[in-house]
């Protein structure tokens, strides 16, 4: 099981890298649509939908609009700070939703319609963030492989600070190894990461180190909020993995659950920083 999950991950990281800073930006923003699609086949199943022709709809129409967005930012770059704003205050609301314990028909995803409608907030907003990020005159690649780098250092070092010293239960009816002082320690190690790198890499003054921090750090929070929710999902749904499409790592999307919050909301900071805060 380790040596699948070790061999699984070194592959995903020789993808990202290769298709990140070798190959054009067309190849990166296609193996992130296909991880969008063979996550919003998941979802699918855990929204409800059994018949396989309802699957394929849905994951048609992901990749439909998660293209038109594509091409339309494209064309219009503004139209990033709607998308991003728009997949802001959706995180906001599931947040809400996870603070009051919201269940049943009283949650947005009590209902069939409700969960394929969260999952088109979920999956798609991330998908066109992270091409923008790319396209980037300075430093497009290394911006997004940053990103990466913070979901996934913040979301290790939150499992490994909670199982050295977790003891406040941070959603004890959504996904109970989760911890307060898991989510303090992931934030910890991202603020870190992200001072060494905003210092080192990009040489940012004090100020716009602060904002970069700040940026990351919130970013992070929010990561958790996407991986609460796919566990919410899941618990609902009676699994423990979205899939097992990633041997020895589950579905897609129990791997990008955390960076389909974390890519807007990064996004968005990034963009005021450049606009509101230079």
């Amino acid at each position: 099981m380790l040596k699948q999950r070790l061999l699984t991950a070194v592959v995903l990281v020789a993808l990202i890298l290769v298709t990140l800073f070798l190959l054009p930006t067309v190849a990166f923003s296609l193996l992130l649509g296909l991880f969008v699609l063979a996550a919003s086949w998941e979802w699918s199943r855990l929204a409800g939908l059994r018949l396989i022709a309802q699957r394929i709809m849905y994951v048609i129409f992901i990749g439909v609009l998660g293209s038109v967005t594509l091409f339309a930012i494209k064309y219009n770059p503004f139209l990033i700070l709607p998308l991003t704003i728009a997949a802001f205050v959706w995180w906001c609301y599931a947040l809400t939703e996870l603070l009051l314990g919201s269940q049943g028909t009283r949650s947005v995803l009590g209902s069939i319609i409700g969960k394929l409608t969260s999952g088109c907030l979920v999956l798609v907003p991330a998908w066109p963030a992270s091409v923008y990020l790319l396209q980037q005159e300075q430093g497009g690649p290394g911006l997004v492989f940053f990103l990466l780098a913070l979901v996934g250092l913040a979301d290790s070092a939150a499992f490994f600070t909670g199982r050295a010293w977790g003891k406040t239960k941070l959603a004890p009816q959504t996904s109970p190894g989760k911890t307060v002082e898991g989510l303090l320690g992931g934030l910890f190690v991202a603020a870190i990461f992200s001072a060494l790198v905003g210092s080192i890499v990009w040489d940012y003054a004090i100020r716009q180190l602060l904002i970069f921090l700040l940026i990351a750090v919130i970013a992070v929070m929010f990561s958790a909020v996407g991986d609460l929710i796919e566990s919410k999902l899941k618990r609902m749904t009676g699994v423990k993995d979205s899939g097992s499409l990633l041997p020895g790592h589950g579905g897609v999307l129990d791997r990008i659950d955390a960076f389909t919050a974390g890519a807007p909301v990064f996004t968005l900071g990034w963009v005021l920083m450049l606009r509101v805060w230079p």
